[in-house]
């Protein structure tokens, strides 16, 4: 029977080993009557990751090793005699060595999570877990944010030994409604393995804003011809506050006394609805506010009324008389007369012109003030009366008139005058 020189073998093997690599232990048996020997596996190799040289006994791994799958095999090697069918057995144990083969692996490809903006600094918002299958050294797993161009890691901080992960400074939904970065898991061997999981943060947002008008005064112009129910004008306001952009309500706070104007709450649309001395006023300046319950903020509109041509200019009294001395120099102050219109604007403007040209030859009048004056000196001798209409035109066209009557007051400027140069008797 074939002895061999040892009892029982030993061997480790790293489990990356390059395939078709011999094993370093030696294994030696010897037939008493000298003959040939073959060695062969008959247990232990169940997926056949060894071959046996059946000359010399030398084994070599000829399957990938795996310490995670399996951490030691025993093989039973016999060896027979090549003559008679007899042979001896030995026990061969091989350890599996681990190298760091393994990456870390996150339980999560990615996270999505929520976080108020009004959470504060130091807060903690996600728990990032990973495992490496490899032992020792090879994992210990430390973990880091990767750096990207968002600077994510001014935001957020992770615990590089346990994988929690802490707000370095308050997020503001306004300024960025989400964030994404990615978090690297590191294990300790040489050459280190890593791995990586994305993580995707939503801000929720919170009423830490005022709502804002988009203008700060509005100036919008309505006729005086407007019905009860006209559109006025539009006030808009938002708010960054994405959970209040439906909760804004507006409000006419101040400048509405007589009740003249409403304000839609919702839309912001600012309507007439009283028509009750609505016209008296050229201007109204109305006060607004827009809340989103919890802040403020106003606006002021002001409403120009556009003036209708409603009147006629209208003199106190439709005719008036007046003296003027004859031969007074070119320039001589007649009179002034003065129309009045209930309009306004241009259309209360009044102009003074007077309508007659032959008339115009002997008197003129200043279109603003309505002072009549003469052009040439008057002759009682030549026209005691002169009737003078005047008439006054607003902006729009409408006319009143008036009559100026002028007496020329007599003065002692002829010497007496015979009829004949001669008289006989």
């Amino acid at each position: 029977m074939p002895l061999f020189d040892k009892q029982f073998y030993t061997d480790s093997v790293l489990e990356n080993i390059e395939l078709h690599s011999p094993l370093s232990v030696s294994i030696q048996a010897e037939s008493p009557l000298g003959r040939k020997l073959i060695y062969s596996i008959v247990k232990g190799n169940d997926f056949e990751e060894f071959a046996l040289d059946f000359n010399t006994g030398v084994i070599y791994v000829v399957d990938e090793l795996d310490y995670e799958q399996k951490q030691q095999y025993e093989l039973t090697i016999r060896a027979t005699d090549g003559v008679f069918p007899v042979y001896a057995e030995v026990l061969v144990s091989i350890l599996v060595q681990d190298v760091n083969d393994c990456p870390p692996e996150f339980t999560q490809d990615a996270y999505n999570i929520s976080v108020s903006e009004a959470a504060p600094f130091g807060t903690s918002v996600l728990k990032v877990i990973s495992r490496d299958n490899d032992t020792g050294i090879n994992q210990n797993v430390r973990y880091e944010i990767q750096t990207d161009s968002s600077n994510s890691s001014e935001y957020f901080h992770i615990d590089p030994e346990d994988g929690s992960i802490y707000l370095k400074r308050s997020l503001d939904h306004e300024l960025h409604d989400s964030h994404h970065f990615t978090v690297v898991a590191i294990d300790g061997g040489v050459p280190s393995l890593s791995s990586t999981a994305h993580v995707w943060v939503t801000v929720l947002d919170m009423n830490d804003n005022p709502p804002k008008f988009e203008q700060p005064s509005y100036t919008c112009f309505l006729s005086e011809h407007a019905q009860r129910g006209q559109f006025v004008t539009l006030v808009t306001a938002s708010d960054p506050d994405y959970v209040d952009h439906e909760r804004l309500v507006y409000t006419i706070v101040g400048g509405n006394e007589q009740q003249t104007f409403s304000i839609d709450h919702t839309t912001g649309i600012i309507s007439l609805i009283n028509m009750q001395n609505f016209a008296e006023r050229s201007t109204s300046l109305l006060n607004v506010s827009v809340t989103d319950g919890v802040y403020t903020s106003f606006t002021r509109v002001k409403i120009e009324i556009l003036p209708a041509n409603r009147n006629n200019p209208v003199f106190p009294q439709p005719q008036i008389e007046v003296k003027v001395v004859e031969n007074q120099p070119h320039g001589t102050f007649v009179t002034q007369v003065t129309a009045h219109d209930k309009d306004f604007l241009s259309y209360g403007d009044v102009r003074y012109s007077i309508p007659s040209e032959l008339l115009r030859e002997t008197f003129e009048i200043d279109k603003r003030t309505g002072v009549i004056v003469t052009k040439k000196k008057l002759d009682c001798e030549a026209q005691k009366l002169y009737e003078i209409p005047v008439m006054a035109t607003d902006g729009g066209g409408r006319s009143g008139f008036i009559i100026v009557r002028v007496k020329v007051a007599d003065e002692n400027d002829n010497p007496p005058k015979f009829l004949l140069r001669e008289y006989k008797a």
